[in-house]
């Protein structure tokens, strides 16, 4: 039930943080991303059907997260994340602070809920 509730908070306050911005065009999630404050790293990119895909990875032992379900929505990159070493599994929802930020609010398992990432390429 706390789960639940945190994600309806969530929702709701990036559907408000939303509102009234300009339509975000999804190729500027497009790159490579490094997270700051912990080892992750991302690549955003689209496949050959011009949907985004992610591929994300721990920098300092080189596991690879499983991401499923990438989406588009409301100016939002949504993922969901599994961490085979912790069995943590967590939503992830991106939005852009600018062309060289990324905010990923993160509900689910695990200790972060907010984690910046800054563009490395």
């Amino acid at each position: 039930m706390k789960k639940l509730v945190v994600v309806i908070f969530a929702l709701l306050s990036f559907a408000m943080s939303s509102y009234g911005q300009q339509s975000i065009d999804p190729e500027n999630y497009c790159g490579y991303w490094k997270s700051d404050g912990t080892t992750e790293r991302i690549v955003v990119f689209k496949d050959a059907n011009e949907h985004l895909q992610s591929v994300a990875w721990d920098a300092m032992d080189g596991e690879v997260l499983n991401v499923y379900k990438p989406a588009f929505e409301n100016n939002m990159l949504t993922t969901t994340e599994f961490c085979p070493s912790t069995q943590y599994l967590t939503y992830n929802y991106y939005t852009l602070v600018n062309t060289n930020m990324l905010k990923d609010s993160i509900v689910g398992d695990g200790k972060a809920t907010l984690v910046y990432f800054t563009r490395v390429k």
